[in-house]
């Protein structure tokens, strides 16, 4: 606490022999002073304890001295402790405390200040202690979720609509005042197959599918189930299906199936969660490939040839048998025993051969059937023309047809770009419209391969138009119609697949 105990007072002047003159007594902090004319004043500290009490003295005017008894002090900071008093002297015309001024020219003003030091303690205040907020229960709304189908070293596979990979799945939501659950095919959409197919992953799940924020504990409200309906050209499909929910801390496997029916695992998928903010985040569903092994099964057939059958004359062994220690019992009966017993081996010698003619069944251990592996290798190929097969997958999309001619080198990079980030929206080949030609329509693929298109719509504004024609299909979106191919509001692309 720092304390001023004067403030400036008016300066008494004192001549020798004056009859009644004395310095005018001051009030401050019940300091009886006289006090000089615009008198510096000090200040005092007093904090806590006295490790820290200070008082101050500031600079004195031209012929004023600080004095702490009778012995002048220097301005300046000093430690303060118990009872201090200090005074400032003012000799007009210079001098000393202990010099009488002259009457005439000489003339002294006085101040004396005192104060006195506390020893109180310090009091450190406890710090309140902040109260710990009850967590609330975790949210979760699905930001961005990404399926994603890559090779054994985490690469995205590419390809067509015909070699790439394609997934199936269903998405389940139901309300929290319904028991029920309402589920949809995730084919109903166009980018599962075009996407997956493509660029090796689609990620407008979250921005095309409804979706049901979750929170924990609470009822589950939006489930999903996806799988590899079709492997990229030259992998081994994997069909195992994973099944996810949407929980207060992202999509995971469920404890129970709530009435679903499904199989609750991952199986060979890696589900990825990764939160953003307290409100959820994203998530990351991807699928790894193997290749497709060259005929290395057809080799292992090779190693149970009946090769090591023939092994099968171990009744080599056997003679051996006649040389069984049985002999060395009989040393103890007469020794022309044991002769005849060698000689009789000799006997058996023979019949070692007869196992020989055995060997001969060996070709009949027909290892033809080590050719019926290649029967297997012309039934992989089979899948390829699976439309007339029943287990064959049958889907169906909307596309759009475009026809454009061009007639220039440039005309052919303009059209050639629009493909290059594999969609096209709208108006965006509004250049080539009067050398163009589309349709709009419904094509069935089996096997993700096209079997049968019907035009639905046409339209012929360059139908007379000359030049190199240049064919591109476009798939609609999922939300578009056929009257409506980039959709009501005409901001949904069509995606490139040929």
């Amino acid at each position: 606490m720092i304390r001023t105990l004067a403030t400036a007072a008016a300066f008494t002047l004192l001549a020798s022999g004056a009859t009644s003159a004395q310095a005018v007594a001051l009030s401050s902090a019940g300091v009886a002073t006289r006090s000089p004319s615009s008198a510096p004043v000090p200040t005092f500290d007093d904090q806590c304890g006295t490790e820290n009490d200070t008082f101050t003295l500031p600079t004195p005017h031209a012929g004023g001295t600080w004095y702490q008894g009778d012995d002048p002090i220097e301005a300046g900071t000093y430690p303060g402790s118990g009872t201090v008093t200090v005074s400032y002297n003012y000799y007009q015309g210079g001098g000393s405390k202990s010099v009488t001024p002259d009457p005439h020219e000489n003339q002294y003003g006085e101040q004396e200040y005192t104060f006195t030091f506390t020893d109180e303690k310090c009091e450190t205040p406890e710090p309140t202690p902040t109260p710990t907020p009850t967590p609330e229960p975790n949210k979760w709304d699905t930001y961005r979720m990404q399926f994603r189908k890559v090779d054994e070293g985490g690469n995205l596979i590419r390809g067509t609509m015909a070699t790439g990979a394609q997934f199936d799945g269903e998405s389940c939501t139901r309300s929290k005042q319904s028991l029920g659950w309402s589920c949809q095919s995730l084919a109903e959409y166009g980018w599962m197959a075009s996407d997956v197919a493509l660029q090796g992953f689609t990620d407008r799940f979250a921005t095309d599918v409804p979706l049901m924020s979750a929170t924990t504990p609470g009822p589950i409200a939006h489930c999903i189930r996806i799988w590899e309906s079709q492997a990229p050209k030259g992998y081994v499909q994997d069909t195992s299906k994973a099944a996810v929910c949407q929980t207060g801390n992202g999509w995971v496997v469920p404890d129970n199936d709530m009435g679903l029916g499904w199989e609750l695992t991952a199986g060979s998928w890696d589900v990825a969660n990764t939160r953003t903010d307290e409100n959820g985040g994203s998530t990351v569903l991807t699928l790894v490939n193997k290749k497709e092994n060259a005929p290395t099964p057809t080799p292992t057939p090779t190693t149970p040839t009946p090769t090591p059958t023939p092994t099968t004359p171990v009744p080599a062994p056997t003679p051996t048998s006649p040389a069984t220690p049985v002999p060395t019992p009989t040393p103890t009966t007469p020794a022309p025993v044991p002769t005849p017993t060698p000689t009789a081996p000799a006997t058996p010698a023979p019949t070692p051969t007869a196992p020989a003619p055995t060997p001969t069944p060996t070709p009949t251990s027909p290892v033809t059937p080590a050719p019926t592996p290649t029967p297997t290798r012309p039934a992989t190929s089979t899948p390829s023309p699976g439309p007339v097969k029943p287990g064959a997958k049958v889907t169906t999309r909307l596309v759009q047809i475009d026809t454009y001619r061009v007639t220039s080198a440039a005309e052919k990079r303009r059209v050639l770009a629009y493909k290059k980030d594999r969609r096209l929206h709208y108006r965006e080949d509004r250049e080539q419209w009067k050398d163009s030609t589309w349709v709009i329509a419904r094509q069935t693929l089996v096997n993700g391969k096209v079997t049968k298109t019907v035009v639905l719509k046409k339209g012929n504004n360059g139908a007379k138009a000359r030049g190199t024609k240049i064919h591109m299909t476009w798939v609609l979106h999922s939300k578009a119609s056929v009257n409506a191919p980039w959709g009501s509001r005409k901001n949904l692309a069509q995606i490139y697949v040929g």
